[in-house]
């Protein structure tokens, strides 16, 4: 008895922590930034009005300011939020021209900041508002929301105001198909279907340092039809060359849905690369996951391209594959597929990096919180300081600065 009284006091002091915490937060957001846009924006006349649902549903209309700046877009929400209106953290906030708000949602204030908002953010694959909403209420805690707000801090860097049309993205003159994780499968289910020879690849900040120094690879990457965008140094890219990712389309985000759509279509899948065991053990653990997969072999990443690849190849073509997965990493395994992929009867043929370390277990995964915020590859510094540390400390600061320099330089010239 002793104890729970000791929890519920411990919950309330909580609590009114955070909410004394969060408010002086609107109030500092309010003075800093709220009250000169407002002002700004009354003088200037550039408000509009959209209906939005409260806390019960109730309609609110709200003011909403002209602006590609998140902040000073929503200045004049903060002053609902100190009334107690909407929260500085909670729900995502939904438009009444949207449609209904779920029953379920109604006992539950709307925030400025939501889990929605920071996984779209950073464009995370397939982040749907009402099942952020709904994970936010199930794994909610006293701290929640102050940890959400630090991550809103950083998610504000790649935050994009306006939603992409465009199914391109174009760094460095590599075209990227600009595609949600949805429709990039429903594409590569058609190609597999059809039986088009389909090599894929994945190209992320280092990549993109990477083709300034191989010229090898850049004319693979410019002649490719299948390259996805994947990381936030190519989100960050995105919005700095003034193009909108729709989402970030990454290898080990992919897999799942590969894997569905393999027993589903009973798709046959090899995996190639990486070091001894390793393939093997990915194997063992997709099978516990997907026991209707056909993995149909698997080796290493580790022979002579000149006197083994035939063998390799004949392996793989007598497995009948369907999706060949690569893990050799950058640039080999596009090199790779561009030296014999022709002579591989599997129609996709997919470089995918280090992602048999993760699936094998060999490498743990960076934690949602970190995912959703772009910081992901502050987890793999961690992880493996003397191996990443070029890659990251110095690469993403060279990487911003080559895209800065190839946009002033009206995108054509490369270093």
């Amino acid at each position: 008895m002793n104890s729970l009284i000791v929890c519920i006091i411990k919950n309330c002091v909580a609590n009114v922590f955070v909410s004394t915490f969060l408010y002086l937060a609107t109030l500092a957001l309010d003075l800093v930034i709220g009250l000169p846009t407002r002002i700004s924006a009354k003088l200037r006349g550039t408000i509009q009005l959209l209906d939005i649902y409260g806390k019960n549903a109730e309609i609110i209309r709200v003011k909403i300011v002209d602006s590609d700046n998140w902040l000073r877009r929503n200045a004049f929400l903060f002053p609902l939020i100190i009334s107690g209106k909407l929260s500085l953290v909670g729900i995502s906030l939904r438009r009444v021209d949207d449609g209904d708000l779920p029953r379920d949602l109604y006992p539950y204030k709307p925030g400025l900041i939501s889990l929605y908002f920071i996984r779209m953010s950073s464009r995370l694959a397939e982040s749907y508002a009402l099942d952020c909403d709904r994970e936010y209420i199930r794994t909610r805690k006293p701290f929640t929301d102050i940890g959400l707000l630090m991550q809103a801090m950083i998610a504000l860097i790649l935050h994009q105001s306006k939603q992409s049309h465009e199914n391109q993205l174009d760094i460095f003159g590599i075209k990227m198909l600009n595609l949600t994780m949805k429709d990039a499968i429903s594409m590569l289910e058609r190609r597999i279907d059809d039986k088009i020879h389909s090599p894929a690849y994945f190209v992320n900040a280092d990549c993109l340092n990477k083709v300034l120094v191989d010229k090898e690879y850049l004319d693979i990457l410019k002649n490719n039809e299948i390259v996805f965008p994947d990381g936030s140094g190519v989100n960050l890219a995105a919005k700095m060359l003034g193009s909108y990712l729709k989402e970030n389309v990454n290898g080990t985000d992919m897999l799942p849905h590969l894997c569905e759509l393999a027993q589903a279509r009973g798709y046959r899948i090899f995996l190639l690369g990486a070091a001894e065991g390793v393939a093997k053990a990915m194997s063992e653990r997709l099978l516990d996951t997907y026991p209707q997969l056909n993995i149909c072999g698997f080796r290493n990443g580790y022979f002579d391209w000149d006197n083994e690849a035939e063998s390799v190849i004949n392996e793989i073509n007598l497995a009948q594959a369907d999706i060949l997965l690569i893990a050799f990493g950058a640039p080999l395994q596009e090199k790779f597929i561009h030296r014999f992929g022709e002579m591989i009867h599997a129609p996709l043929q997919m470089g995918v990096g280090g992602l048999f370390d993760f699936y094998s277990g060999r490498i743990t995964r960076a934690p949602i919180w970190m995912r959703q915020t772009g910081l992901e590859w502050v987890f793999r510094l961690i992880q493996e300081p003397g191996r990443m540390w070029r890659r990251y400390i110095l690469g993403n600061p060279l990487f911003v600065f080559r895209v800065y320099r190839w946009n002033k330089n009206g995108r054509k010239q490369i270093f």
